[in-house]
């Protein structure tokens, strides 16, 4: 066990920026110890995973993150029938190009290799546990990671965390991390293209189709907020440590989307991880109690077609149950401070009232619980210690009525009583207002306008070109490359001529 500061998980090698960028730099510069993960190559095109293993590094590279503080895990983007995250534990599955194995670089080999000396084939059990090896063996103060996203490998890898974590935090009883999880297409990737304006804040929203796509659980009003340093909100954009991270993505074009995902505040999400369920026994009148404190809040039974629809993973007590209970006894007498019921997130789901029973004799009543898996927070007066905690399904709606997910809490510890690697949000910097609206700031916006229309249509972008005619290879000549974009200008007229 190599204990961490921090741990940053992310699908994609360019998703580090969305999710973490500020983050991770900060804690560079508090000489924080950092991990920095990558689950796939991002390969969906073959030839892009070497490519973006090496941008990786050189991204980093510039926020400060050595070679040695990079891991890549070496799994495929996305998958051909149905994602690795829903197949049978050793079902070999094929990535979107038809890889069946972990891989790296010569320089950069991945996980499976360094830690086994083998290549891991593509099944869900590697997948998972290479996840938890890597969390287990980094140990992290501070977890940041993706969370419900619009994107399969996205969601995928939020959904394994949670997994792999409801297993580790009952496998290690005094291990609390701070999790936090982001989107990062919602005011990231697909957000508004606001650097240059006034308040340059995430905001909820997924520019490409205007809308919010949050999980109710994700309240906007309950999220957290970081300041980011002022090397990541720079009144030019080149000046912005992040953009020139950005740049080193050439094949993904992340510097054009840098004035959508760099703002001046980073948004979380937290899960607690305290929860006294994790050890503590737990019987149910019917169904599955093992859904009960899994850590996951919902879960998918098809990644692939039907991302939005959380269908498995919840407490369901069969139609002829009349008590609809579950008993939770604790490993210890203790002084409740807070219960979180998450309901089932189905549409035929709906729990109006709630008994609670203490083993100190207290009893309450709840109101009707939040909806669609949202997350219901109940304060408990000040009482006695209880060995025990009962909770039944008074009155509910519809077949599929039932709880994800429950957890008991003696406290929560504080975010602000963590190490961390960025100050919590207080208000916009000052000056920033006069800040972008120089002269200087117009001119280079004017300029970023003008190359996101060029690239492709004015000149050759070679990566671009490499997807369109897999044939082409990165090392091939600036001749080449031009006659390839000559032939796609014939392309695209001939296809306007006869369209």
């Amino acid at each position: 066990m190599a204990e961490t500061d921090l741990l940053v998980i992310v699908p994609h090698e360019d998703d580090e920026l969305a999710i973490a960028g500020a983050m991770i730099y900060g804690a560079v510069q508090q000489n924080m110890r950092i991990k920095v993960v990558f689950v796939t190559n991002g390969d969906y095109f073959g030839h892009e995973g070497i490519i973006r293993i090496k941008e990786a590094g050189k991204a980093l590279g510039e926020l400060g993150v050595t070679p040695e503080d990079i891991i890549f895990l070496g799994y495929g983007d996305q998958t051909q029938t149905k994602h690795l995250y829903n197949s049978a534990p050793d079902e070999l599955v094929a990535s979107y190009n038809g890889k069946t194995e972990t891989y790296g670089t010569e320089q950069t080999p991945e996980f499976a290799m360094t830690e086994y000396g083998v290549h891991h084939a593509y099944t869900r059990e590697n997948y998972k546990s290479d996840i938890k090896a890597v969390i287990a063996k980094y140990h992290p103060k501070i977890l940041v990671t993706t969370d419900w996203d619009n994107h399969m490998d996205h969601l995928a890898l939020s959904l394994m965390v949670d997994e792999v974590l409801g297993e580790l935090l009952k496998e290690e009883k005094l291990w609390h991390p701070l999790v936090l999880k982001a989107q990062a297409y919602n005011g990231k990737w697909e957000g508004h293209a606001d650097y240059y304006h006034d308040k340059n804040v995430t905001e909820l929203v997924n520019e490409a189709d205007g809308t919010d796509h949050i999980h109710p659980m994700d309240k906007w009003e309950e999220r957290i907020r970081f300041a980011v340093p002022r090397q990541c909100r720079t009144a030019l954009i080149r000046k912005n440590v992040l953009y020139k991270a950005a740049k080193q993505y050439h094949s993904q074009s992340v510097d054009l989307k840098a004035i959508q995902f760099i703002n001046l505040d980073m948004v979380y999400w937290r899960r607690p991880t305290e929860s006294l369920t994790y050890h503590a026994d737990i019987e149910v009148s019917s169904g599955n109690a093992a859904y009960l404190n899994d850590f996951k809040c919902a879960d998918c039974s098809d990644i692939m077609h039907g991302m939005w629809n959380y269908d498995t993973g919840s407490w369901i007590p069969e139609k002829d149950d009349q008590k609809k209970q579950v008993k939770i006894t604790l490993d210890h007498k203790a002084r409740i401070q807070e219960i979180h019921l998450f309901e089932n997130p189905a549409d035929d789901c709906v729990v109006n009232k709630v008994k609670i029973s203490f083993g100190n004799g207290y009893v309450m009543h709840t109101d009707e619980l939040m909806h669609e898996g949202g997350r219901t927070i109940i304060n408990i007066p000040d009482m006695e210690p209880t060995d025990f905690v009962e909770v039944t399904l008074e009155a509910t709606e519809g077949e599929l009525a039932g709880l994800t997910e429950i957890e008991i809490y003696e406290g929560i510890q504080e975010i602000e009583n963590y190490r961390l690697p960025l100050p919590l949000w207080q208000e916009i910097p000052e000056n920033y207002q006069k800040m972008g609206s120089t002269a200087g700031c117009r001119i280079e916006e004017k300029w970023l306008q003008f190359v996101r229309y060029g690239r492709v249509r004015l000149w050759p972008d070679k990566y671009f070109l490499m997807k369109r005619y897999p044939k082409l290879k990165e090392n091939d000549s600036v001749i080449t490359f031009w006659k390839a974009y000559l032939r796609f200008v014939r392309e695209k007229l001939n296809e306007k001529r006869n369209g």
